[in-house]
């Protein structure tokens, strides 16, 4: 993907980019844990 974005990825940001890459996964996995019935609706949106 890096080739595509034009990116330079050193071995030191590759290891902070697997760092922050497990960090999302683990949020996904969190949310996506979350059962909610079908008639659940969101929040509304604020608006000031």
């Amino acid at each position: 993907m890096t080739p595509l974005l034009g990116l330079a990825l050193t071995p030191d940001s590759r290891a902070e980019t697997i760092v922050h890459l497990r960090i999302a996964a683990q949020q996904a996995e969190l949310l996506l844990s979350v059962a909610l019935d079908d008639e659940e609706e969101p929040a509304p949106v604020f608006k000031p």
